[in-house]
């Protein structure tokens, strides 16, 4: 019985494999997005994509955290500017 079951394992730990594989692909993507809109000054848009990459969650991985941290730093930043909605959006 547990040889028939040694497939099924192996074919699970593959898709297992391939969709934290694409998860983890997904979410740097979309952070390494928001650092270059970022660092072109399109605020807006650097939020939106930093936001994707916490939709990206996986346990243990550092990168939601980091674009939290992203997120709340454009918040800040727009308060500071003067465009309060923005802020919320950011925070939200």
């Amino acid at each position: 019985m547990i040889r028939a079951l040694r497939p099924f394992a192996l074919c699970l730990l593959i898709c297992g494999l391939a969709v934290v594989g694409r998860v983890t692909a997904s979410g740097l993507d979309e952070f390494r997005q928001g650092q270059s809109l970022e660092a072109e000054q399109r605020w807006h848009e650097a939020a939106v994509h930093y936001g994707r990459a916490i939709h990206m969650y996986l346990p243990f991985s550092p990168l939601p955290n980091r674009a939290s941290e992203r997120l709340l730093a454009l918040g800040e930043a727009a308060l500071v500017r003067g465009e309060p909605r923005e802020a919320r959006f950011c925070y939200e």
